[in-house]
């Protein structure tokens, strides 16, 4: 009696196209359920042996090529070669105006000098957000506030920045502009 196998078919998907970050890559191939089977991966320089998904970062931009060969234990083989590019995460970066905030001029304006931008959001450190490029935000009260800016890019790479923005207290003292020293009681004494 002579078996008859079906030839296997290579092939995988991708995920996660960003310098620094994972890439998955998971195993899409087609075989006969009934079939033994290897999967090997090369990477670059490397080869890693699994049948499901794999994790791999990239640390350069640029076209990558990638493969993925089966084989099974009856000796058919199939293999697929894709190039996956890798692109530059975009820089996020901010400034805001004025530097010096206090509780008589809270309003600031937030300047975004992010680069390679297509959406964003902003946290102002005090339980609000915006998604404006440029924002301007109103602190109500003093302290410490951490503001945080994530950017991302048309290939869905992201960068963030974090920085402190200072809201100070100022003390408001009232002063008579003139005083009556005739001790009955009104404007007796200059001073607070």
């Amino acid at each position: 009696s002579v078996n008859s196998y079906n030839q296997p078919f290579a092939d995988f998907e991708f995920e996660g196209v960003c310098v620094g970050d994972n890439t998955v890559f998971t195993n899409t191939s087609i075989i006969s359920p009934d079939q033994i089977f290897s999967s090997v991966w090369y990477i670059g320089d490397s080869f890693f042996e699994t049948e499901g998904s794999l994790s791999y970062i990239y640390y350069e931009i640029g076209d990558h090529e990638v493969s993925l060969s089966l084989y099974t234990d009856i000796g058919c083989k199939d293999s697929v070669t894709k190039i996956i590019s890798i692109f530059d995460n975009p820089e996020a970066d901010f400034s805001y105006i004025p530097s010096n905030l206090s509780v008589l001029n809270p309003q600031t304006e937030f300047i975004n000098l992010s680069s390679d931008v297509s959406s964003l959001i902003w946290d102002f450190g005090d339980f609000s957000s915006s998604l404006d490029l440029e924002p301007i935000h109103t602190y109500n009260a003093p302290g410490i506030y951490d503001v945080l800016l994530i950017v991302q890019d048309t290939n869905q790479c992201v960068d963030s920045i974090n920085k402190k923005v200072i809201i100070y207290y100022e003390f408001i003292i009232h002063l008579p502009t003139g005083f009556t020293p005739n001790s009955d009681g009104d404007n007796d004494f200059f001073g607070p």
